[in-house]
């Protein structure tokens, strides 16, 4: 009693992996390929709240998403059903976030037109 073996080892992993891949993809991706919409609107498909963290200042969106998720938990009573609704929720907040945000600046480049 009381130890830590391979199985509860296995399970912090994952625990941890399950919100490190999203926070770290979406950090990295942010910073690679900035404002695309269609790779922000996977990213907030595929990993809800979390893929809100490719545009800045996510931490309200996320705490809300997640607020958000236990409502439809509680109200539908069912956690697959909840999961999707969450999942369009928040494609669709990225989706809103992305038009509002501002317009990327590019640096200039000397190619003639």
């Amino acid at each position: 009693m009381g130890e830590v073996g391979i199985p509860e080892l296995l399970v912090i992993a994952i625990l941890i992996g399950s919100v490190a891949l999203p926070l770290w993809l979406s950090y990295f991706l942010r910073k690679k390929y900035p404002r695309r919409i269609w790779i922000g609107m996977l990213l907030a498909f595929f990993f809800p709240a979390l893929g809100q963290w490719y545009l800045e200042g996510a931490l309200w969106w996320i705490l809300g998403l997640g607020l958000t998720f236990t409502v439809f938990k509680i109200a539908s009573g069912n956690t697959q059903l909840a999961w999707l609704s969450s999942m369009i929720l928040s494609a669709l907040v990225m989706y809103y976030r992305l038009l509002k945000a501002k317009p990327l600046i590019l640096p200039e480049t000397n190619v003639e037109k």
